[in-house]
């Protein structure tokens, strides 16, 4: 704040920064007043602009340079805002945002074009495929599956794994935008189908149930397992394996509690993160695994949980007062007594005392 303004480091910075780049849209944007140590400002802009990088200014309080700071806007092909108000800046840089990302918004009517053959997009005949009017232009990331694409190549879908799961990217949209005639497609609500599926968690695990409710120090761990048909698996040797937050592992037996559930209750003192796994072996000889967790922040009498009216009423109700009493109530006059017992042996011990203390000053005293 007490220090100068100098533009054209920064200014140059960001075109070193871009320069070099792979993204399809280059934009800078510069917020500043424009009162500057001397610089060829207008000659980085001019480069910005040969090289496809956009430039946008915007121009802070009262008293900035605008005429420097519009000129460069135009230059560098982007647009001039001027602020007076802090309050305002997010809301510039969110319309800015908007309005660059649509110099990477091709609008051209196109034919989706199969790039990779995939097992996901079985059944749909894509040649059939309408045209989709327009999608965003960007660039597939090194680890992605490019599956379709448009006729200029850009990616329309892609997806790549992301730790245990899938990301999948469509860079169309499926309203009546871009994708009006595609809703139309017979294979439409197939297409999502299958893409939504194939994203989707795989559970191997079908007919197990698992169920994990803390309550207080102690934590339950209910499943419920049918066979393909319907029915209760039971005599099932079922084993629990507790994962505490110190890694220390613990086995316990799950015992059966009614048809085709299985319980067990485990403690779960210590703050962290808890592991359930659940290792079924069945009376046929197949088996199946189940994992589960739970987390352990801090104790009960810290959860925003609902309050105990119930015992509330009861000691209300056992003490002779009142629930939920209005707050001026506190402080009505109350014609009820109470006894207050006092000890009565201190001031006779004290009594004595002096009475002792008495006599023995009669008794060694000499009155005249």
């Amino acid at each position: 704040a007490s220090g100068g303004t100098n533009m054209y480091p920064a200014m140059a910075d960001a075109y070193e920064a871009l320069i070099g780049a792979t993204a399809k849209l280059k934009h800078v944007i510069l917020m500043t007043d424009g009162v500057s140590s001397p610089g060829d400002f207008q000659g980085v802009a001019g480069d910005m602009s040969a090289s496809r990088i956009t430039l946008s200014t915007v121009a802070l309080g009262q008293g900035s340079s605008e005429d420097l700071l519009e000129e460069l806007a135009q230059i560098g092909g982007g647009r001039y805002y001027f602020c007076d108000d802090p309050q305002s800046v997010p809301q510039v840089f969110a319309k800015e945002t908007v309005e660059a990302s649509k110099s990477a918004i091709n609008e051209l009517p196109f034919v989706p074009q199969l790039v990779r053959p995939t097992s996901v997009l079985d059944g749909i005949e894509l040649d059939l495929s309408p045209l989709l009017l327009g999608y965003v232009v960007t660039r597939p990331k090194p680890t992605a599956e490019f599956i379709l694409a448009s006729e200029s190549g850009d990616p329309l879908l892609v997806w790549w794994r992301y730790g245990l799961g899938m990301s999948v990217a469509f860079t169309s949209d499926a309203k009546n935008r871009w994708a009006g005639e595609w809703m139309t497609w017979p294979d439409f609500g197939t297409f999502w189908a299958q893409i939504i599926r194939h994203a989707m968690r795989k559970d191997d695990n079908r007919g197990v149930f698992v169920e994990v409710e803390r309550d207080g120090n102690r934590t339950r761990v209910v499943m419920d397992a049918v066979d393909d048909n319907g029915r209760f698996i039971d005599e099932a040797d079922t084993r629990l394996t507790v994962i505490d937050p110190r890694l220390k592992n613990e086995k316990i037996a799950m015992r059966q509690t009614a048809p085709g559930r299985y319980e067990a209750s485990v403690e779960t003192l210590r703050r962290g993160a808890y592991h359930f796994d659940i290792a079924t072996n069945r009376m046929d000889g197949t088996s199946q695994r189940s994992s589960r967790g739970i987390a352990v922040g801090y104790p009960d009498e810290l959860r925003l949980l609902p309050r105990g009216d119930e015992l509330l009423r009861q000691i209300a109700s056992v003490s002779g007062g009142r629930y939920d009493a209005p707050a001026n109530s506190i402080t009505e006059d109350d014609d009820r007594t109470a006894r207050d017992p006092v000890p009565i042996w201190p001031w006779l011990l004290m009594a004595g005392l002096v009475l002792f203390i008495a006599d023995v000053a009669f008794r060694r005293v000499e009155m005249l």
